[in-house]
C-alpha cells in the first residue's frame, strides 16, 4: 500500500487506470493499493512482475543510461565551478 494525500489520489488513480489496462486501484483512507491481476489480492508475486516490468522498461528506453550521463555531467559543472 502507498500513502497518497487524499486530494491527490484520484488524479493518480486516474492516470493509472488511463495508462495501465492490467492494474486495479483501491482507495481506502489515504491509502491506494495497486492489484496487478485483478485478483483482488496484491501479492509478493504481483510486486515482483511489476518491479520486473518497470526495470525492462527503464533497459529498454536507456533511461539507466541516460540518467547516468546526467549525473556525470553534472559532476562535471559542480567541479568546474569550484
Amino acid at each position: 500500500m502507498v500513502k497518497v494525500l487524499k486530494e491527490n489520489q484520484h488524479k493518480v488513480a486516474d492516470y493509472i487506470h488511463d495508462r495501465y489496462e492490467n492494474v486495479q486501484v483501491i482507495l481506502s483512507d489515504t491509502w491506494m493499493r495497486l492489484d496487478f491481476n485483478r485478483d483482488g489480492h496484491v501479492t509478493m508475486e504481483d510486486l515482483r512482475k511489476g518491479v520486473q516490468e518497470l526495470y525492462e522498461f527503464l533497459s529498454t528506453f536507456d533511461y539507466f543510461q541516460k540518467a547516468t550521463e546526467i549525473k556525470s555531467a553534472l559532476y562535471e559543472k559542480a567541479i568546474n565551478y569550484m
